[in-house]
């Protein structure tokens, strides 16, 4: 886990690599440029002259034809400082797409690290957004653990639908439906069971980043250790003297963040006839992809391999 300086000194808007936004921004459109990925209001307020490529005519309804420099230092200074930005990031009437931005910000704030935050100022020094209620949110956090990656903060920087995921906010110090939350009818070890034809498998207590809308979040669950390989493997000879279980929902916390115990797991029930599903449930492809593109995507070809 990592530190970071304010964001707000990490992008010099007066400084921008023009050149490698430019060519960013062509790729993008030209790959993506659909009603089906940028959405129908985008598409219908874009207006195009039938030569013209997506991104040309991007600049030219927002003013800036011909000044590349102007288009991107007017984009960055409605993101930066996170303090002060507007969401949706608009130009003359033209409100850009979320999944450009980020495109962009995955060039200009590079980086796959992930934090533990402690304290409402270490989350303003790694975020770079200001707390309006510091103390509120600091019990918060003593709550509910706070962890974060280098590409969520990038997306939450232009989008208020992915903070309200990820970041704090002192809303959750409210105890409603604290109590009640979904367990398993049947415990033993890592496996929970509520139907008689599938079963839950727990292989790790801990995520690389954390949901604000999990509903493991404030079980003591977090603060145990993970299950070892001889608790997954308990866990399939109950699954296996048990022929009335067809499926295995395997999750956590983030299983795909113990790669033993997920190997324990599904090499252990894809050796049961009665096992006809068995489901992984991860959010790490959309707040740390890193896990599946590190090490030449290992991890992509395993999942890949073990389906077919």
């Amino acid at each position: 886990m990592h530190s970071v300086q304010n964001l707000a000194h990490k992008i010099d808007i007066h400084h921008l690599d023009t050149p490698m936004l430019l060519q960013i921004s062509q790729c993008f459109f030209s790959a993506y440029g659909s009603a089906s990925l940028l959405g129908e209001a985008f598409v219908s307020a874009l207006k195009k002259k039938p030569d013209q490529s997506l991104f040309d005519a991007v600049m030219e309804n927002c003013g800036y034809q011909n000044d590349a420099d102007g288009f991107f230092f007017r984009l960055f200074s409605q993101i930066i400082p996170p303090g002060a930005n507007k969401t949706p990031v608009q130009i003359n009437t033209l409100e850009l797409p979320n999944l450009y931005l980020y495109h962009l910000l995955d060039a200009v704030l590079p980086g796959n690290r992930l934090y533990q935050v402690k304290t409402a100022e270490q989350l303003e020094q790694i975020t770079g957004m200001p707390s309006q209620s510091p103390a509120d949110l600091q019990q918060v956090i003593d709550c509910f653990p706070v962890r974060l990656s280098d590409h969520v903060i990038r997306q939450s920087l232009v989008s208020k639908a992915v903070a309200n995921q990820y970041l704090p906010f002192v809303r959750e110090l409210d105890d409603t439906g604290r109590d009640i939350t979904f367990d398993g009818h049947f415990k033993n070890g890592i496996l929970e069971q509520m139907y008689e034809n599938r079963v839950i498998f727990l292989l790790d207590m801990q995520c690389p980043v954390y949901c604000r809308f999990c509903f493991r979040k404030h079980k003591a669950a977090r603060k145990q250790n993970s299950p070892s390989s001889r608790d997954v493997l308990a866990a399939v000879e109950h699954v296996r003297s048990h022929q009335a279980i067809h499926e295995v929902l395997i999750t956590g916390g983030e299983p795909l963040w113990n790669r033993a115990n997920l190997e324990a797991a599904i090499n252990g029930l894809m050796d049961i006839d009665h096992v006809n599903t068995i489901r992984i449930a991860t959010r790490s492809i959309v707040y740390y992809p890193e896990l599946f593109l590190k090490n030449d995507s290992d991890y992509v070809r395993y999942l890949v391999e073990k389906n077919q």
